[in-house]
């Protein structure tokens, strides 16, 4: 993405946060269908702070998250951050 992106998306940011109410309604109010909130959090410009952590190995059971869903994440990354022209 780094390469493909003037939007500096922090690598290994999960989807969770903790948001400003301000921001919210910045992200409810913009018309996109397929959110990619790692890109629009920066996109929209208001300061960000990050909490490191130590992430342990999943304690049991796989992901809920198919292979399908990855692919779709990632192509709606690519499609809404890139200067690719598809």
């Amino acid at each position: 993405m780094t390469r493909l992106t003037s939007v500096p998306i922090p690598q290994d940011t999960g989807n969770f946060r903790l948001l400003d109410r301000r921001v919210v309604d910045v992200l409810v109010s913009m018309p996109e269908h397929h959110r990619f909130i790692r890109g629009l959090s920066v996109w929209v410009g208001f300061r960000q702070v990050s909490v490191p952590y130590e992430r342990e190995e999943r304690f049991a059971g796989v992901t809920k998250y198919p292979l399908r869903k990855m692919l779709t994440l990632s192509f709606d990354a690519i499609t809404s951050f890139s200067y690719l022209h598809i």
